[in-house]
C-alpha cells in the first residue's frame, strides 16, 4: 500500500465472466446517481461524517473495500475502504446506487445499480468478495470492480444487491 492508501492487488482472480460483463455494459449505460448532502461532526477524527439524505433510503449499510481492474496489467487496484451503503431513492425506485464513503467522510465510490446488473461473490479463505462492471465514468466506459467484505458480511451485501439489480 502506498501512502495515499491505494495499492495494487494481483489476487483474487481478476476474472469476470463474459456474460456478465455484456449484461452490465447495456444496463450501466444509463445509470444516474442522485446527490445527497453532509453535515460534518467535529468531536474525532475516527468519526465518520454524518449524512443528510431525505431522497433516498439506506437499504443495507457494511464496511467494505474497492478494487478496479488495471486494463493495461489486468491486476486489481485497491482504492478506498470506508462504509458502503446501498440506496433506492424514494420517489422513482428505479434510481438505486452504492456509495463508499471514507474515515473523513468523503465519497469515494458512487455507483448506479442498473436492471439486470450482475454480481458475482468469492469466498477465499479468510476474504470475501463481490465482483461486477458498471460505469463510473463516461469517457472510460465500463470497467469491472470489486468490493471486499468480511466473510459475515459476504450473502447480506450479496443478496440486497442482487435485490437491488431486479427490474
Amino acid at each position: 500500500t502506498t501512502a495515499n492508501g491505494t495499492g495494487t492487488a494481483t489476487s483474487p482472480s481478476a476474472g469476470v465472466s463474459n456474460a456478465m460483463l455484456k449484461a452490465n455494459t447495456a444496463a450501466a449505460a444509463t445509470a444516474t446517481a442522485v446527490g445527497e448532502t453532509t453535515n460534518a461532526t467535529s468531536s474525532s477524527n475516527s468519526e465518520l461524517m454524518q449524512e443528510t439524505n431525505t431522497e433516498e433510503n439506506c437499504l443495507h449499510e457494511t464496511r467494505a473495500k474497492y478494487y478496479k481492474i488495471l486494463k493495461k496489467t489486468g491486476s486489481w487496484k485497491a482504492y478506498s475502504s470506508g462504509v458502503l451503503r446501498l440506496y433506492r431513492n424514494k420517489e422513482n425506485t428505479n434510481k438505486r446506487r452504492m456509495v463508499l464513503r471514507n474515515e473523513a467522510g468523503r465519497v469515494q465510490l458512487n455507483l448506479g445499480i442498473t436492471d439486470g446488473m450482475m454480481f458475482q461473490k468469492e469466498l477465499n479463505k479468510k476474504r470475501a468478495f463481490i465482483k461486477f462492471v458498471a460505469v463510473q465514468d463516461q469517457s472510460k466506459g465500463v470497467e469491472k470492480f470489486m468490493l471486499q467484505v468480511k466473510p459475515d458480511g459476504l450473502d447480506g451485501l450479496y443478496g440486497a444487491l442482487e435485490d437491488l439489480a431486479k427490474p
